[in-house]
């Protein structure tokens, strides 16, 4: 059986929630730097999840948007077609950095500084 845009949806929103809701409980516990990549985790299947019917599932894997907060982003806001969603282009900003704290190597070889606001 062939999965629909709908299933997709779903699961993409779905997946999202629960990191989402993961990454409340990690920033209540002061889990730094994890809950900023669990909130970037939800944000991403949140758009994926937007984006299904649009972009097909397979591109989403691939470059550019695979893991990128910026291009998901920005192909999001060239659907929607809506000026006021630039307001959010700063948090997106931020929030891509945590992707990088996926693979330890910048904190080892950078050092962290971060907090939970």
């Amino acid at each position: 059986m062939k999965n629909t845009d709908d299933d997709f949806k779903v699961w993409f929103s779905d997946l999202a929630t629960q990191y989402y809701i993961a990454a409340r409980l990690a920033a209540q516990a002061m889990l730094i730097p994890i809950y900023g990549n669990l909130l970037h985790h939800a944000i991403e299947m949140y758009l994926k999840a937007a984006l299904v019917g649009t972009l097909p599932v397979a591109d989403m894997k691939r470059m550019p948007y695979n893991h990128d907060l910026t291009a998901l982003w920005q192909r999001f806001k060239a659907e929607e077609s809506n000026p006021s969603l630039d307001s959010f282009d700063p948090t997106i900003q931020a929030l891509h950095k945590f992707e990088s704290f996926r693979y330890p190597d910048d904190i080892v070889n950078k050092g962290m500084l971060g907090s939970i606001a």
